[in-house]
């Protein structure tokens, strides 16, 4: 498998900040996949990491602030009309707390919006944590 790490840039509004992996069975259909993707879908996510092992995607995707993970679920929980559904929320709540509970709880004492997330390369995805 051919990993790649993307992180939501700030165009991706309630993602930015949210890491993710997605895998393709080689480079090449990476490379063919991604050659396709609008423009728009492609300034909402910043690669990171490509061709790294699972378990180095795991640690990356570990370390989007909690911030992030909340704002993320709040955008997803907001129906059209702009009304938060509380269930779906909830729902997305339990789901940070359940993959990662003590970064959960953490998270929440301190600010943490502004960790970075470190490529091998030395680049931070740090840049537009609070809008900054």
């Amino acid at each position: 498998m051919y990993n790649v790490v993307f992180v939501g840039t700030r165009e991706a509004k309630g993602r930015e900040g949210v890491v993710t992996v997605q895998s393709w069975r080689t480079k090449r259909d990476f490379e063919w996949d991604y050659a396709s993707w609008p423009e728009g879908e492609k300034a909402k996510k910043r690669i990171v990491e490509q061709g790294i092992p699972l378990e180095l995607c795991a640690e990356l995707v570990s370390r989007t602030p909690v911030a992030c993970l909340v704002a993320a679920a709040i955008e997803k929980a907001t129906r059209q009309d702009g009304v938060i559904d509380r269930e779906v929320l909830h729902k997305e709540l339990e789901i940070i707390q359940f993959t990662d509970p003590g970064n959960l709880l953490l998270g929440i004492s301190k600010d943490v919006s502004r960790v970075p997330v470190e490529g091998r390369d030395g680049n931070t995805s740090a840049e537009g944590f609070n809008g900054e």
